[in-house]
């Protein structure tokens, strides 16, 4: 069973909280991007636009620095997909 949508921003800053104590070396930013941008998502989906254009900014700034093309196409892609989920 998923947990109520109106969960997902407060995981997401849970899984973000994890990394921010264990990732000081930012090892993980693959991981970050992708969490930044699902929560950038779920924050738009509940009215949350603030919250969600600062999780996008941070999302967009990490996959910035991407060296790997394929990381860049699958970020891209995901934000395209989530960019198609209904409200």
């Amino acid at each position: 069973m998923s947990p109520p949508s109106d969960a997902y921003p407060n995981i997401c800053g849970r899984q973000l909280a994890v990394l921010d104590t264990n990732d000081a070396d930012h090892a993980e930013d693959v991981d970050r991007a992708f969490i930044e941008l699902e929560r950038a998502h779920a924050c738009g989906q509940l009215g949350l636009n603030d919250e969600a254009a600062l999780a996008q900014r941070n999302a967009q700034a990490i996959a910035s620095a991407f060296s790997d093309a394929s990381l860049r196409r699958w970020y891209e892609s995901r934000g395209a997909r989530l960019a198609t989920l209904p409200a």
